[in-house]
């Protein structure tokens, strides 16, 4: 699990955030599998909006997808913890999840004023997993719905 700091930003991830899968059972009686993902931003300034995203590696060091995690309300400067849970359709594809890299791919500051990740940033980082990932696979459309449903 890595993470992709951007100076330019307002905001940052803190630690290393990253996605892991998790078995689990409800009171009805189901077996599902998830993608979890737990992780804390440090806000610079006041932001309304912050988009994380979290590119996804098999065990064959092969990108498997991203998620993204869109969170829409004020945060005022300082740490503030998040997480998202999103569930899977299979064993096998929980079982081949190897590694995450999380970046924040947008904020929106209270001012109104829109930054996007460095995308060489994000790649190179990647490249750590997968030696010929390009900018045509960090542009792929990432699984997203607000805050990722959480059950």
């Amino acid at each position: 699990m890595g993470r992709c700091p951007d100076d330019e930003l307002p905001v940052d991830l803190t630690g290393t955030p990253g996605v892991i899968t998790a078995y689990q059972s409800d009171r009805h009686g189901d077996h599902y599998y998830r993608y979890k993902a737990s992780y804390a931003i440090e806000v610079k300034e006041p932001v309304v909006a912050v988009e994380v995203r979290f590119i996804l590696f098999d065990i064959w060091g092969e990108r498997t997808q991203a998620l993204s995690a869109t969170d829409l309300k004020d945060f005022e400067q300082g740490i503030h913890s998040l997480d998202g849970t999103l569930y899977l359709f299979s064993e096998k594809e929980a079982s081949e999840h190897y590694a995450s890299i999380a970046y924040v791919a947008a904020v929106r500051t209270k001012a109104g004023e829109v930054y996007r990740a460095d995308s060489d940033s994000v790649i190179d980082a990647a490249q750590e997993y997968m030696s010929d990932f390009t900018d045509d696979l960090l542009d792929e459309e990432p699984q997203s719905q607000d805050r990722w449903p959480l059950y």
